[in-house]
């Protein structure tokens, strides 16, 4: 009986020593922090968590931390306006149609580098709007489209082939 009962407690004492923690761990290393006067934000990715000390004066957090955020709303900008944007990969232009007439008032054509190439800032009242894009090398475009009278844009990734 003293044998079995030893067993026993040094198989439960070995599960023990050799449990796996389930703390949540993030897979790749980066990670940023932001602030403003209203808000911060901070992600992490790749390390796993650790703990927060807190001070009289400061806060230090490092690792996978979140915060106790409520969504209260979602803004969706794609209902905003209803756009389409095609043939997309082109080789030379694309056609802009709007769901109706003069809602976009902006249209910016950015490289992939993020350099502005081309701005209309006075659309006229139509729904559909042209973009020649034949005088650019082959490549990744960005298109962002602005609606008339709110914050509202749209941007969309256009392939240019020869």
């Amino acid at each position: 009986m003293r044998k079995l009962l030893m067993l026993f407690l040094s198989l439960l004492s070995a599960g023990w020593l050799h449990s796996q923690s389930l703390a949540p761990e993030v897979i790749a290393s980066a990670g940023e922090h932001f602030a403003t006067a209203n808000a911060q934000l901070s992600w992490t990715v790749g390390e796993p968590v650790i703990e927060t000390y807190t001070g009289s004066t400061a806060q230090l957090t490092q690792g996978f931390h979140q915060t106790n955020l409520t969504v209260v709303a979602v803004n969706d900008p794609t209902a905003a306006f209803q756009v389409s944007v095609f043939p997309n990969p082109t080789a030379g232009t694309v056609s802009i149609e709007a769901g109706e007439p003069g809602v976009l008032t902006a249209l910016s054509l950015f490289d992939a580098g993020g350099r502005l190439l081309a701005l209309r800032q006075s659309l006229p009242q139509h729904t559909q709007h042209t973009l020649d894009l034949s005088g650019y090398p082959a490549g990744t475009y960005y298109l962002q489209l602005q609606a008339k009278g709110q914050n509202a844009t749209q941007t969309f990734k256009i392939i240019k082939s020869n």
